[in-house]
């Protein structure tokens, strides 16, 4: 552990931040906080962090929302860039060449 930033988060020497001593990242939480999940849910998803460590990240993250944000960005971006370059699966070929996917 580098940095604490705040109570139940911690940054990495690479300045990424985490939910407490886990390994999981602000970002995820985040992640699912946008696609709509609640910190109820995200707790149902993640029952190793609890409710405290939950709306801490919440609270980390609108305190450094362009920087998470843009760290999203960068991330959705490279998966985009790796799944545009990996060549389709035999079942994604398979299901093309019996007309059930484009």
């Amino acid at each position: 552990m580098v940095d604490v930033a705040a109570p139940h988060i911690r940054i990495d020497e690479h300045g990424v931040a985490y939910v407490g001593p886990t390994r999981s990242k602000v970002k995820m939480v985040v992640m699912d906080m946008q696609s709509g999940m609640d910190a109820d849910a995200i707790h149902d998803a993640y029952p190793h962090l609890s409710l405290a460590e939950i709306y801490a990240a919440f609270s980390y993250y609108y305190d450094h929302k362009d920087a998470i944000d843009a760290e999203i960005a960068r991330s959705t971006a490279e998966v985009d860039a790796l799944q545009a370059a990996a060549p389709p699966s035999p079942f994604v070929e398979r299901m093309r060449s019996e007309g059930r996917l484009r």
